[in-house]
């Protein structure tokens, strides 16, 4: 199709109000953000995460003199209380995210969560290559002991995977995002479908009543798997052919880059039958969680993820200490954030550059 000059010089302004009306909506959101966290005693560092219901951001705390990761979702009035805040302010275990702190607005509700410098587990695996030895039974061990304590409370997390356990600044793995989580009663089951496609147990896919305690099991069982090969034994990327994968249960553990006794473990997990998963309880008490050198403390040996070559926190390449002492040198204010873009005077071409320069940190819309 072939346009007028006045058909083009329409598009191009409207294209530049579009620009422009999103541009002031950020701003208007960044700014509510921004009095919202100040008012509470929390400085705005920067984005750090996008996911599907809400953004995380770095904040930093005057009165703890510590860096802080908010998490923001938005708030329905609807909803009188928050899942993931009365789940996980109940549970107090070394290798589970804390939350400090909550607040809200009328547009957001805001999250005040412990910092993890290392990042998450699947950044660590991509960047260093996968786990062996005593550094993937060590860390194996300590999800276990964190999913056992979720689910000694009645609690099913119903979305674990490597990118949902982040690594602490002592290399300590932690159990994050509980936002799927349940509280179940003893024999009850499941029907909805939720989670990622790739850790979901087949009868989860195929629809049936389930477990939500032996799907936690196999979604363990596919994160362990990636820890030991790097990869996910799904040969396909697009998701009908994954769900087929998985209905049919197509895993191939001869591929398994690990010692015997770990791969007949990743058999039992991922085992096709429900019934046929071994338990959190009896999984611990295999040998190879309950050898004297890889007991639970162990982390702090050469093992531990802050030894290995390469440990680096993913969001900034810089821990916690790192970022108070540098923040404490510079004395940064919450004013440096009063962006002056010019809204009516500028290009379209250098309002969409500028957007783009200062609107890095995004939210939940």
């Amino acid at each position: 199709m072939i346009y007028s000059k006045t058909q083009k010089i329409h598009h191009f302004i409207y294209f530049y109000i579009m620009i422009q009306t999103i541009m002031e909506k950020h701003l208007e959101r960044f700014h509510l953000i921004n009095n919202t966290l100040v008012k509470h005693g929390y400085e705005y560092e920067r984005a750090l995460d996008n996911g599907g219901f809400s953004t995380c951001h770095l904040v930093y705390s005057e009165q703890y003199q510590m860096t802080f990761v908010c998490k923001i979702i938005k708030n329905d009035k609807t909803i009188d209380n928050i899942p993931e805040i009365d789940i996980v302010s109940s549970l107090n275990h070394p290798n589970i995210i804390r939350i400090y702190h909550y607040f809200k607005d009328d547009e957001f509700i805001y999250i005040i969560m412990e910092y993890c410098s290392g990042g998450t587990l699947q950044s660590y695996v991509k960047k260093n290559g996968r786990l062996h030895g005593d550094l993937l039974l060590v860390t194996c061990k300590q999800i276990l002991e964190a999913v056992k304590f979720c689910h000694d409370m009645h609690i099913a997390h119903r979305d674990i995977k490597p990118s949902n356990i982040l690594i602490d600044n002592y290399g300590r793995p932690k159990l994050a995002d509980f936002g799927l989580s349940s509280i179940i009663n003893e024999n009850a089951t499941k029907c909805d479908q939720i989670g990622s496609l790739i850790f979901l147990a087949p009868e989860i896919v195929k629809k049936e009543n389930y477990d939500p305690y032996r799907t936690d099991i196999w979604a363990l069982g596919i994160t362990f798997y990636f820890l030991v090969n790097g990869t996910y034994p799904w040969s396909s990327i697009i998701k009908k052919d994954i769900a087929m994968e998985i209905k049919i249960c197509t895993i191939d553990f001869a591929q398994c880059k690990t010692t015997p006794e770990f791969r007949l473990l990743l058999k039992k997990m991922l085992a096709y039958q429900p019934l046929k998963r071994p338990t959190i309880e009896v999984i611990l008490k295999c040998d190879l969680f309950t050898q004297s050198d890889i007991k639970l403390g162990s982390i702090s040996k050469a093992s531990s993820f802050c030894s290995e070559k390469g440990f680096s926190s993913t969001y900034d390449d810089n821990d916690m200490e790192h970022i108070i002492t540098r923040r404490r040198r510079r004395h940064i204010s919450t004013k440096r954030h009063s962006y002056n873009i010019p809204l009516c005077t500028s290009s379209p071409i250098s309002v969409l550059k500028t957007y783009k320069q200062t609107l890095q940190p995004t939210f939940v819309i």
